[in-house]
């Protein structure tokens, strides 16, 4: 993740170079737009790479997502054989908990999945972006080629901050859950 984010920060460092080295007037208001939105797509490329470490080397995470499974079988089978009474409520309750945490998992990984995906994504739009600023500044281009480049930008900053609010929504789920299920633990 950290290759990546370097990665972006040299896409930056060379799409700003690039945008300085114009000497069209036409296209410094727009090129300076991009420049201005490339802050904003570094900070949200950095967030989304955070999430993403946060959750790769989470250990409790990894573990429910290797024990929880296992155990939603094991209560729902005591379930089964249970005929009645406040034990068989007991584990009504533990199966629906139980139930509920893996959901929540595997929404998790769904989402840090997609949030995989939308930094590679990111990244090639990164290289599309220096790349056209590359070719403004080689050709006589009108400004709609520089107000597209820079609505693709706004478009992946978008992206990034819908899958960062997911990331903190599935956190935020995911120690609740954890909470409950610790506090179902105890009693």
């Amino acid at each position: 993740l950290r290759q990546k984010l370097s990665k972006a920060l040299e896409y930056r460092d060379l799409i700003v170079k690039e945008i300085e080295r114009e000497e069209d007037s036409v296209l410094d208001d727009h090129l300076s737009n991009v420049a201005r939105g490339l802050e904003d797509w570094i900070a949200q490329v950095y967030r989304l790479a955070q999430g993403l470490d946060v959750y790769q080397h989470d250990t409790v995470i990894a573990r429910d997502m290797e024990t929880v499974p296992k155990e939603l079988v094991e209560f729902e089978k005591l379930r089964h054989d249970e005929k009645g009474g406040s034990v068989r409520e007991e584990l009504e309750k533990t199966v629906t908990i139980k139930r509920s945490q893996w959901d929540t998992l595997k929404n998790l990984r769904d989402t840090m999945a997609k949030a995989q995906l939308q930094l590679e994504n990111t990244l090639a739009a990164m290289s599309t972006v220096y790349t056209q600023v590359v070719l403004l500044g080689a050709k006589d281009v009108d400004s709609s080629r520089a107000q597209r480049l820079q609505q693709d930008m706004t478009e992946q900053i978008s992206a990034l901050e819908d899958i960062g609010a997911t990331m903190d929504e599935v956190y935020q789920m995911s120690s609740q859950l954890e909470y409950q299920g610790g506090t179902h633990a105890n009693e």
